[in-house]
């Protein structure tokens, strides 16, 4: 692949600093989070602490939560889009929107969720879980100008439709400050006058001040979150970022589910080889750590903290990147910075994106073919 290289970042060796604990400061003048050492990638905020898969629920519960989401989101998206289809791009080419998505938490995800939680009945996971019902709005241009047409949507659809929006989380990176304290570049999607517009007329309907966040994500990632209670005792989840970072999380996802010992969705079963190093060595049956143990746990390690580096980079590079046009936005091939040389190119994202598109394309074969077979 022709991938053009980012001669900005010039990755180095890493770098310990084990006096103050903090992650080196990045090529873009940003400190970079320390790597969390338990998983919060939690909308509600939760730690999550692994179970046991013997205390895993049942795929009938995860089914007859899975409908409810589904029916839920129907509901949401009905009242939804029609603030938002007059900045969709199907209505102008020009306009901001290039997709609005949506879908219902599949059940081998809820089971998945559950067990780390804990939670092993309905009630549970309907009130644990935040994301059983989620939309996706990808902006071709997430410029702070357009997605502030959006925010003001929202607030528009939380008027004349009394929706319970109950919380508002901004994820990004932290702003970078110059020599005088003052911000020189800001990754926000939107600007906090627009945010805090929309926590207040949401406030007014569920009768108390609703949560609002700014949030420095670990990895960088980039977008506006929004929890919205939903019919059923379902809470659904709205994510609003921009084309670039979108294409990013995908394959970001991919390497989470990895890294916390979770399957990837079975179209993309094949691509799991791929992602060996970043599964952690087993310890020897005998529970000592012998030599060739701890070699191989310090190069997972290292391989870990280095990619999160790397992940964290690569959201930068395509936060940065210029809006699309309509013309080009189907033609246009999704690029990522490239890994470093001293890490497994296998994981390179360019790589993962590759092969992602490769599973998709046979998936949406088969799917088609079994379509046919049943006609």
């Amino acid at each position: 692949m022709n991938i053009p290289k980012i001669s900005v970042l010039n990755f180095a060796r890493p770098v310990k600093n084990d006096d103050t604990g903090l992650a080196p400061a990045s090529r873009f003048g940003l400190t970079m989070a320390k790597p969390l050492s338990k998983d919060t990638v939690s909308f509600a905020g939760t730690v999550k602490s692994m179970g046991s898969r013997k205390d895993a629920i049942t795929m009938k519960l995860a089914k007859a939560v899975h409908d409810e989401a589904k029916e839920a989101l129907t509901f949401w998206e009905s009242k939804l889009r029609p603030y938002l289809n007059d900045l969709e791009v199907i209505t102008n080419p020009a306009n901001p929107i290039e997709s609005i998505s949506a879908r219902a938490k599949e059940p081998i995800s809820i089971v998945e969720k559950a067990v780390t939680r804990g939670w092993n009945n309905k009630e549970e996971i309907k009130k644990g879980m935040t994301d059983l019902a989620g939309m996706k709005i990808i902006m071709r241009d997430g410029s702070k100008e357009e997605v502030n047409k959006v925010i003001d949507s929202l607030v528009d659809y939380v008027k004349e439709t009394g929706a319970r929006i109950v919380e508002i989380e901004n994820k990004r990176p932290l702003p970078v400050y110059n020599q005088y304290g003052e911000i020189a570049k800001s990754y926000d999607y939107a600007a906090p006058m627009y945010l805090a517009k929309l926590q207040k007329v949401a406030s007014k309907n569920v009768g108390k001040e609703i949560r609002y966040v700014d949030e420095n994500t670990p990895t960088n990632y980039m977008a506006i979150h929004i929890l919205t209670e939903l019919p059923n005792g379902i809470t659904g989840e709205l994510q609003i970022m921009g084309h670039d970072v979108a294409a990013l999380k995908e394959l970001e996802d991919m390497c989470y589910k990895i890294k916390n010992g979770k399957n990837l969705p079975k179209k993309y079963a094949s691509m799991e080889k791929y992602f060996t190093s970043l599964k952690p060595p087993v310890k020897p049956e005998s529970g000592l750590e012998d030599a060739e143990y701890k070699s191989a746990l310090e190069k997972f390690e290292f391989v870990k903290d280095e990619h999160l580096k790397y992940t964290q980079e690569a959201y930068l590079v395509q936060r940065a990147k210029e809006p699309r046009t309509y013309s080009s936005r189907r033609k246009q091939k999704d690029t990522f910075l490239e890994i470093p040389k001293y890490l497994p190119q296998e994981l390179d994202f360019n790589n993962l994106h590759e092969l992602k598109i490769k599973c998709d394309a046979e998936d949406a074969a088969l799917k088609k073919a079994a379509a046919k077979k049943k006609k």
